[in-house]
């Protein structure tokens, strides 16, 4: 048994299928960039470089403990390299995520370096839209405190052609997604 539907009733019905389909296809072609922390292991010359940079005893960093996020980030050529030091070298100002991005020489310059209160959780790092702040390049960190598991802090950085500085700073109520580091 065919059901019949008339020809102004089924174009009503397949626009209302595929209305749908196609916001979910055009939320996902913005691409956040958001990837998942990783081991260092892939890129040793760049942690030996930030570990020399940021530590008066860099012979306490064990590199196996220390995390990598590669994103790229809209109006850069080149990907940006996130690095999370591990818990025992956070201090009392949070710990330190440090930002590098490979210049002409095939070595990395960096380009962002925050005490965040972080607690040992690995932040959420994602790009945020081109027209978000000038066209320039922009990226959001969440981290989510331990003590304060509801409360997660979102910090808003723009790229100014040499760094990413700080532009906007907020609380979020509500648990994020901040994955642990050990």
């Amino acid at each position: 048994m065919l059901i019949q539907i008339p020809r102004q009733n089924l174009a009503i019905l397949l626009g209302i299928i595929l209305t749908p389909i196609a916001l979910w296809a055009l939320i996902k072609s913005q691409d956040n960039s958001l990837t998942q922390w990783q081991e260092s292991t892939a890129f040793p010359e760049l942690i030996e470089q930030a570990i020399q940079e940021n530590y008066s005893n860099p012979t306490l960093a064990d590199p196996a403990k220390i995390k990598l996020l590669k994103i790229q980030v809209k109006n850069q050529k080149q990907p940006i390299f996130f690095i999370a030091f591990p818990p025992e070298l956070c201090g009392i100002g949070g710990c330190l995520v440090a930002g590098y991005i490979r210049n002409h020489q095939a070595q990395y310059r960096p380009i962002f370096k925050s005490l965040l209160p972080t607690q040992g959780l690995l932040p959420q790092i994602e790009t945020l839209p081109n027209n978000w702040k000038n066209e320039q390049p922009c990226i959001s960190i969440t981290t989510t405190g331990l003590a304060q598991e509801s409360v997660s802090t979102r910090f808003d950085y723009c790229y100014n052609g040499s760094e990413f500085a700080l532009v906007n700073q907020f609380k979020l109520e509500g648990n994020t997604h901040v994955k642990p580091a050990r």
